[in-house]
């Protein structure tokens, strides 16, 4: 009888060691393994001429082909990606999209480069971004066609800064500030925020909202 007690409290003690190792983290509980939430991919969005009301000029926010940026994308990132999709918008109107918004970006434009730096935004774009006046004859309304560049500029500030609405965006062209010249010039010596286009321009988010700005 005194054998068998014996042996019952070496045997609790050899529990209770086995316990403190686990505890200790020797082999420890099997615990089901966690994974933290996908954080979900931000949506990417272009700024489109839709319609002119009240002599205003309606920029429709428009999510582009595939439009989706990692949730850890940097604001450089986001612009860069954006000016591209933007500048792979269709210029010239054809049956497969006959219902699609039109865009004042000529043909072409490649981003050379983009700064980010606090609220100022800077984009190197290529020469082909001059020849706005090359598909101005595909803008559905006199107003857009008349103010060409104005929606060309409106459309790249408006897109460049939706990550960072306030930002003012400054435009290059081959990395130099220009004016050209004539009627219905194009104009990037100083830089534009939403701001400075509220005089002539409306902006709407996707399901056609008022956008404030």
């Amino acid at each position: 009888m005194r054998n068998r007690v014996l042996l019952g409290i070496a045997a609790l003690g050899l529990l209770a060691m086995i316990g403190v190792s686990a505890s200790s983290g020797g082999m420890g509980p099997m615990r089901a393994r966690t994974h933290s939430p996908t954080r979900p991919a931000r949506a990417i969005l272009v700024f489109l001429p839709a319609d002119v009301r009240e002599g205003k000029i309606a920029l429709r926010a428009t999510r582009g082909n595939g439009s989706a940026a990692p949730a850890r994308a940097t604001t450089t990132d986001l612009v860069r990606t954006s000016l591209k999709m933007l500048f792979a918008y269709p210029s010239k109107p054809d049956e497969r999209h006959s219902k699609r918004m039109p865009t004042a970006v000529p043909p072409g434009v490649r981003v050379l480069g983009v700064d980010v730096q606090e609220k100022a935004i800077t984009v190197n774009l290529s020469s082909q971004v001059l020849k706005y006046r090359s598909v101005e004859k595909f803008l559905p309304f006199s107003t857009m066609r008349d103010h060409s560049a104005q929606v060309l500029l409106a459309q790249i500030v408006f897109t460049a800064s939706e990550p960072s609405k306030d930002a003012s965006v400054q435009v290059l062209v081959g990395g130099k500030k220009l004016r050209t010249h004539g009627k219905n010039s194009l104009d990037t010596s100083r830089p534009s925020g939403r701001q400075d286009f509220r005089a002539g321009f409306l902006a709407e988010d996707e399901s056609g909202r008022p956008i404030q700005f």
